[in-house]
């Protein structure tokens, strides 16, 4: 049993960041899916996120709950303001694309080094959800663990119920299938789009307050995020909701045994191996379409 014990912590740990890199990459995926932009800004919506409830919580001696809240709240409203002021206008120009990447990655840029100036270049940090740990035989886990996978999965239910049982959803679902059949039925894309941002930005910002009691917060950190998001989502299969909730599991059972067997520096080289590995057998990721 013994033997067994380090094999088992470590499946358990994956777990636990598999749910939390599925949250942090799911808004990726969906601004991908439904408007075609690969939002490079995703990783400084992530830390945002975690810089929000650790102003709101630290200095104005707000509840956790409450700062938690109000952090998705303004990175809701903040997605709905950047599509309006940076994208909307030039959603309708043909090279769109390459447009939004320069975009997406200046205003990646522009949050890092406003997280800088306003809240310093010191790392921050926010409390466990809940204290203490769970003893179970040889087997040891954290309250904030168990927590976090709990909220985690919760997040994916809802979002998952979301596509599939509502009319939005299914707007959503249709115009990432396509987007002209959308609009011939009278789908409003430009407002679904707008949403999507939003929901994406939120998406990120739930994904930073779970991450932030786990590692740290600083604006260098959005870039490592979005590093992990990237290759999950291009793992799964770019847009596909399917592919990035299996790809960020496997990833993560794959970073835990990793980084216990050879070290935390050859996480990222292993996770870039087998994305090679992937693409090599399936161009498009494991599920290269929305599904």
């Amino acid at each position: 049993m013994q033997i067994l014990t380090p094999i088992i912590n470590a499946i358990i740990s994956g777990i636990i960041l598999g749910a939390l890199y599925a949250v942090m990459s799911m808004g990726l995926t969906l601004i991908y899916g439904v408007g075609r932009i690969f939002n490079f800004a995703h990783g400084a919506f992530i830390f945002w996120g975690g810089y929000f409830t650790w102003f709101f919580y630290s200095k104005s001696h707000l509840s956790y709950s409450v700062s938690v809240v109000l952090a998705i709240i303004i990175l809701f409203v903040l997605g709905l303001i950047i599509d309006r002021v940076m994208l909307y206008s030039l959603r309708k120009k043909p090279d769109f694309g390459i447009i939004s990447v320069l975009v997406t990655l200046g205003l990646a840029i522009i949050l890092g080094n406003a997280g800088d100036l306003i809240f310093g270049t010191r790392i921050k940090t926010i409390p466990k959800i809940i204290d203490g740990f769970l003893k179970v035989g040889d087997f040891t886990i954290t309250y904030h663990d168990i927590a976090t996978l709990v909220i985690s999965v919760a997040i994916l239910l809802f979002l998952e119920l979301f596509l599939r049982k509502t009319t939005v959803g299914t707007a959503l679902r249709a115009i990432s299938q396509d987007n002209i059949g959308a609009k011939i039925v009278g789908i409003n894309l430009d407002r679904l789009f707008a949403f999507t941002l939003a929901l994406s930005a939120a998406l990120g910002g739930i994904g930073g307050v779970l991450l932030a009691p786990r590692f740290f917060i600083a604006p260098f950190v959005g870039w490592e995020i979005l590093f992990k998001a990237v290759i999950i989502v291009i793992f799964g299969g770019l847009g596909s909701v399917k592919g990035t909730l299996i790809s960020a599991f496997i990833l993560g059972i794959l970073e835990a045994f990793v980084s216990m067997y050879m070290g935390m520096f050859w996480v990222q080289p292993m996770w870039f191996i087998l994305l090679v590995a992937v693409l090599f057998l399936r161009p498009k990721g494991l599920f290269g379409e929305w599904a």
